[in-house]
């Protein structure tokens, strides 16, 4: 069995039976580990292939977006971006997900999901990972309240990072030092149905700094943590649109066609 067989295997495995969250902790410590084995030549992806696109002008779209593998809990697909490109931040509602640089380098700025609208059932409850988290209120708010991480810098040869309905959930990747490629798995995919909200909905936001009497007024409960750890609270503001289409995959390497089909 292939490196991405493996992780599209395991990646199933881990968000689409039900399970208690001890036992999902450690498929996705599974799912880790496999997804840091992989390399660009796993996903059948020539580096000249790479330089192509980097240096291709007749589409002014900086991002080429390949589907892997897809179903109603996982979504596995790799992106392409080309110099100085940039995904603007967005977020990944009570979802998880994984990436992992396969080529070049990448700067990840995200931000983790402050206040009481998220919450998380007993850990002992039985279920599909998409239901250890429930939107308590609006899971859309506008603005919402954030803690902002600070920036990772990745590149093929670092492990993978993760995000979680909470932690590091809404964040902005783009490329660093030349162009890149990236595994991306999400769980569930977008526009999968939420229990009593509807759609998720993938929105993107600017941000907007706060002073520090705002935080304080707002955020009373984490006043000490910003005092003694420095923590600096922002604001992230829908904004109505993406800030660039992606390319159409038309240019997608023979090899990987194979992938765009895979099936269970």
């Amino acid at each position: 069995m292939s490196n991405i067989e493996k992780v599209v295997k395991q990646a199933i495995s881990t968000f689409s039976i039900p399970q208690c969250f001890n036992k999902f902790q450690e498929n996705l410590s599974n799912l880790m580990q496999n997804t840091n084995n992989l390399t660009l030549n796993d996903v059948y992806f020539d580096k000249k292939f790479l330089k192509i696109q980097n240096r291709y002008s007749g589409n002014p779209n900086p991002i080429l977006y390949i589907r892997i593998f897809e179903d109603v809990n996982i979504l596995v697909s790799v992106f392409v971006l080309k110099s100085n490109s940039v995904i603007p931040t967005h977020n990944h509602p009570l979802m998880h997900g994984i990436l992992k640089v396969l080529s070049g380098s990448v700067r990840i700025q995200s931000y983790s999901v402050r206040g009481n609208s998220i919450k998380k059932h007993d850990i002992n409850k039985f279920c599909l990972p998409s239901e250890y988290y429930f939107a308590e209120a609006d899971l859309y708010t506008n603005p919402i309240k954030v803690k902002k991480n600070t920036p990772l810098i990745l590149s093929e040869s670092d492990s993978c990072t993760l995000l979680t309905p909470i932690e590091n959930n809404i964040h902005e990747v783009q490329s660093y030092n030349g162009p890149s490629v990236f595994m991306d798995i999400l769980a569930p995919a977008y526009d999968t149905y939420v229990r009593g909200i509807g759609p998720r909905k993938c929105l993107y936001f600017n941000e907007e700094n706060c002073s520090n009497t705002d935080y304080h007024l707002n955020y009373q409960s984490l006043s000490k943590l910003a005092k003694t750890n420095m923590v600096k609270d922002h604001i992230i503001r829908r904004l109505p649109t993406f800030l660039s289409d992606l390319l159409p995959s038309s240019g997608t390497p023979k090899q990987l066609k194979y992938f765009i089909l895979y099936k269970k």
